[in-house]
């Protein structure tokens, strides 16, 4: 199985009017013909990120429409940082994500262009854990000043080779 980040893939990213995220972006890049690399994050953010809440959801598609699948609590990432073990499905993604993007994943706080994820491709081993389908993903990064500072949505096929 692999996740297939290809054409008909789309990521979008949005932000509130309260400034943190300055240039936020979200775009992918071509890797071969079927494979593209995600890319998402602000340009630079305007202070430092001390408290930092992720809050995930998970969609799957069934028929025409997405159903939510997941029963997650809001995240706060700095003090979820120092404990991981906290809880599983989180931290299964943590793991994933410090082995694709190194520089993303570290203590708190989050300033300057620490809020970016470049050239991230899923293989088959970062999502054994979900069946085939198609996917909508939702994350929100967000603190007690900004309701969202960045949000980005990625829709995608998993499916067996």
């Amino acid at each position: 199985m692999h996740f297939v980040i290809n054409l008909k893939t789309r990521v979008a990213c949005s932000v509130s009017g309260k400034g943190t995220c300055v240039d936020p972006f979200c775009y992918l890049t071509p890797i071969n013909e079927t494979t593209n690399a995600i890319n998402i994050g602000c340009g630079n953010v305007t202070r430092p990120l001390n408290k930092i809440f992720i809050r995930q959801k998970f969609y799957f598609k069934l028929f025409s429409d997405y159903l939510a699948f997941d029963f997650f609590p809001d995240i706060e990432y700095c003090s979820f940082y120092k404990r991981a073990d906290r809880n599983s499905f989180f931290y299964y993604i943590l793991k994933t994500m410090k082995s694709k993007a190194p520089d993303f994943i570290h203590r708190c706080p989050y300033e300057g262009k620490d809020l970016q994820v470049k050239n991230l491709i899923l293989g088959a081993s970062d999502i054994a854990l979900w069946i085939t389908g198609e996917y909508k993903v939702v994350y929100t990064f967000f603190d007690d000043e900004d309701e969202k500072i960045l949000r980005v949505s990625a829709m995608g096929i998993l499916k067996r080779n």
